[in-house]
Order: C-alpha cells, then sequence, then structure tokens
C-alpha cells in the first residue's frame, strides 16, 4: 500500500519524521540517531540516563506507541556503543501534534528517571539510617513518602507505609 501513494505522501511522512528529530535533537540529553539529511519515515533516538524500555513504556501510558529495544541491530547498536533504542515511525495518518505529544512524552520519561533515582538515593539513604537506629521509622516515613508513595518500596528492608485510610 506505501507504493501506492502518491509522491505528496511520501514527502508529508518524510517532513513529519524531520520535524520529530529536529525537536527531540533540540532537547538536551536526547540523541538522534541517523541521517540529518534524507530521513525517511523513522526517528530513532536515545535519551542519556533512561533506558529505552523506560522510554517506550511512560510514551506507550501516554497513548505514543514506538519500538525499542535492540531492534535487530545489536551489531550496530554495539558500533554506536549503545545497547537500545527508541524508533518512532510516521505514516500518512499521523498528524503534526503528535510531534509535540512524542517530545512531551520523551521529557516526561527523563522526569520519571530523574524522580525515581532521587527516590532510590533519598530511600536508601534513609533506610540505611533507619537500619543503624539514627533515626526512627517514624522519621523514615516522613523524609521518603514523596517518592515511596509514587514508585513503593526501595529496598527488602524498606518499612511498609502505614495505611491511612
Amino acid at each position: 500500500w506505501l507504493q501506492a501513494l502518491p509522491p505528496s505522501a511520501h514527502a508529508y511522512v518524510a517532513d513529519l519524521a524531520r520535524e520529530a528529530a529536529e525537536q527531540l535533537a533540540s532537547m538536551k540529553g536526547v540523541r538522534i540517531w541517523g541521517p540529518s539529511e534524507g530521513r525517511v519515515a523513522l526517528v530513532s533516538f536515545s535519551v542519556a540516563g533512561v533506558h529505552s524500555h523506560d522510554v517506550a513504556q511512560v510514551l506507550d501510558g501516554r497513548g505514543i506507541a514506538v519500538r525499542a529495544g535492540h531492534m535487530c541491530a545489536q551489531p550496530l547498536l554495539r558500533r554506536l556503543g549503545i545497547e537500545s533504542a527508541v524508533r518512532a515511525s510516521f505514516a500518512p495518518y499521523n498528524v503534526p501534534d503528535e510531534i509535540r505529544r512524542l517530545r512531551e512524552g520523551v521529557r516526561a520519561a527523563m522526569w520519571a528517571a530523574v524522580w525515581e533515582a532521587a527516590g532510590d538515593a533519598a530511600c536508601g539513604a534513609a533506610c540505611g539510617l533507619v537500619v543503624r537506629g539514627l533515626i526512627t521509622t517514624e522519621d523514615y516515613n516522613t523524609l521518603t513518602r514523596p517518592w515511596r508513595t509514587v514508585i513503593g518500596p526501595i529496598h527488602p528492608d524498606d518499612p511498609e507505609l502505614p495505611n491511612e485510610e
């Protein structure tokens, strides 16, 4: 069916992919893989500090379908020095607003990674203080509640949040 499309449809898809690549490339921490000129319907990218599957999961939660992982290209990814990537594909039915949504979703994935890392560090440090008897479980709950209510227990020794119902 793709071959039956008029040249204008192919140009439209290429323009969407080019715009998506430019928008994503303008984000700090996002690296675009592939040619800067002559791009067709695909945009492969990676996000510093965020696994491609995590990016894909955040995007999926926002109704944006991408492919993530090795994409049957492990030798190429090894050559590029990355473990995996995210790939957004465009077709004639896509609209420009989906590029904005893709960008917002990638930004959300970046924030989720920062939030989780901060939570890991804060909860891990606080848990160590409880284990050493330097703070109480109540103090731990107060210190770590913002993270633990979002991401759950961090460590096997993590005291459970009291049920506040």
